[in-house]
């Protein structure tokens, strides 16, 4: 009796995470397709950087990479979009961040799901009138 709880335990708990896994998988693509649309709504290019930017942005970092916590050397920082631009980030100075060149390129495009979701409906809301999709309810 009790080997037979613990395998049904053991089995509610198998399948309770290949549902999270499969639903994570299921928003992550839902989010990816609002990012994709809205990169085709209003587009962001990427540009060179003001240095009255970057020296804003180290003055508000301290000195400090966000990702690794470390001092930078402003000879090897970079301007990283915190919400990366492959996904719909702007060059909007609250999705700017400067880090070190290694820690820039071993993030890449990673981001928090939950954020990027944020973002992006932070980003569709402050669109121009006129560049918003009416959307229907259901």
């Amino acid at each position: 009796m009790e080997e037979d709880l613990i395998k049904r335990i053991n089995e509610t708990g198998q399948r309770a995470a290949r549902l999270k896994e499969q639903t994570s998988q299921e928003l992550w693509d839902l989010v990816m397709e609002c990012a994709s649309i809205l990169k085709e709504i209003h587009p962001t290019q990427r540009k060179l950087w003001l240095a009255e930017v970057v020296n804003e942005l180290y003055q508000v970092q301290k000195g400090l990479c966000p990702l690794c916590n470390t001092e930078l050397d402003p000879p090897l920082m970079q301007v990283d979009h915190i919400i990366p631009f492959a996904h719909g980030g702007g060059n909007e100075r609250s999705n700017l961040q400067l880090a070190h060149k290694t820690c820039n390129n071993q993030k890449r495009a990673k981001v928090d799901m939950m954020d990027l979701l944020k973002y992006l409906e932070c980003r569709y809301m402050n669109l121009p009138p006129n560049r918003r999709i009416r959307l229907i309810s259901p």
